[in-house]
């Protein structure tokens, strides 16, 4: 384990690429404050098995099975207080609460695992969170004329109400 920083830090983004080689059978990312979280990879058939692990009773075991690459791209989020957001290949996986308020960085290497663009950064460059397909929309008939004038907005008339218009 390769730790990164101080156990002090708060509110940063730690983003690594990790290049398995064929004998690596684990290795990961993760952070430390009073007690470790980390996203393990293991190696499961032909891919690889994900898990979130902590020392902390708050978070339960969670297992993504991922397929065999060369090349993973990791993340991990700090920059919003108390949460705890875990990235691979820039599609969120986890989302928790952090179980500590400030916790360093740390790469988990082991048999042959190498790793490749180490960064930590005070605040986030760009957004990892997908943004919805708004082209879905386009072509829906319910949301063409939604908050539009292109409709015609019909007033509701209320059975009771037709007593007071004669």
């Amino acid at each position: 384990v390769l730790h990164l920083g101080s156990n002090t830090w708060k509110e940063y983004l730690f983003e690594a690429e990790a290049l398995p080689q064929p004998q690596t059978r684990r290795f990961g990312i993760g952070v430390k404050g009073t007690k470790p979280v980390s996203l393990i990879f293991e190696r499961k058939g032909n891919g690889f098995a994900l898990n979130l692990t902590s020392e902390a009773s708050s978070i339960d075991p969670h297992t993504v099975l991922l397929p065999d690459a060369s090349r993973f791209s990791l993340a991990i989020d700090l920059t919003e207080p108390g949460v705890f957001k875990a990235y691979v290949n820039n599609r969120l996986e986890y989302r928790i609460r952090m179980p500590h308020k400030s916790a360093a960085p740390f790469l988990h290497c082991e048999e042959g695992a190498r790793f490749t663009n180490v960064r930590v950064f005070g605040h986030r460059d760009r957004a990892l969170e997908r943004s919805p397909k708004q082209e879905i929309f386009v072509d829906d008939p319910y949301m063409q004329g939604w908050a539009s004038n292109r409709w015609a907005w019909l007033p509701v008339i209320r059975p009771e109400d037709e007593g007071a218009r004669a």
